[in-house]
């Protein structure tokens, strides 16, 4: 299935150092996970017809936003969010779009006992989990290190999806835009136990 906008990564980022704006020093070749973002994309499919869309996920784990969107959620002071550039093959920065990304990645706050978990790799510690009852269960102390926008070091049981935690604040301004939840996004509340 095709992502909502035709966006694209220029570079595979499954092949062992086949994008610039990752560090595979922690790569997993059985796993192809442990990569970490270090540079902004470069796409194809940016254009100024994409300006309207104001909010893509490719790839359902990156999310890139209009600049429309970018200053809705600059003026509500929604905390854990860098905006990055995307460049096209030219070396160009876009003007109408940018990478939505946390500030930080959670670990250990998940309530894993009511998951479907399963070791995903035996050659390192990148794990999968599932949602079961469509609540995601936190421990009490995860309330102090969240932010208005997280991501998780697990994963969804796609191995590719992130999973992220937003607020409340953030999810509203998705509202009040009008992104509802669809194929690709799905929101689950959160529990704390």
């Amino acid at each position: 299935r095709k992502p909502d906008v035709g966006i694209d990564f220029i570079h595979s980022i499954y092949k062992l150092n086949g994008n610039e704006s990752f560090d595979y020093s922690n790569y997993c070749q059985n796993c192809k996970k442990g990569y970490k973002q270090i540079a902004p994309f470069v796409v194809r499919g940016l254009s100024t017809k994409y300006e309207s869309k104001k909010f893509v996920t490719p790839f359902w784990t990156y999310w890139v936003v209009s600049a429309y969107f970018k200053e809705k959620i600059n003026e509500q002071n929604i905390t854990g969010v860098d905006f990055w550039e995307l460049f096209n093959s030219k070396g160009e920065a876009s003007k109408t779009n940018f990478q939505m990304k946390p500030k930080k990645i959670l670990q250990d706050v998940l309530s894993l006992e009511d998951m479907n978990c399963k070791k995903d790799c035996p050659m390192c510690d990148n794990m999968r989990v599932g949602v079961k009852d469509e609540v995601v269960k936190l421990h009490k102390e995860a309330k102090e290190k969240l932010l208005d926008f997280n991501e998780m070091k697990e994963h969804n049981m796609s191995t590719i999806n992130g999973m992220y935690i937003i607020s409340k604040k953030l999810l509203q301004i998705f509202i009040d835009e009008n992104i509802l939840p669809h194929k690709d996004i799905v929101v689950y509340p959160v529990e704390f136990v």
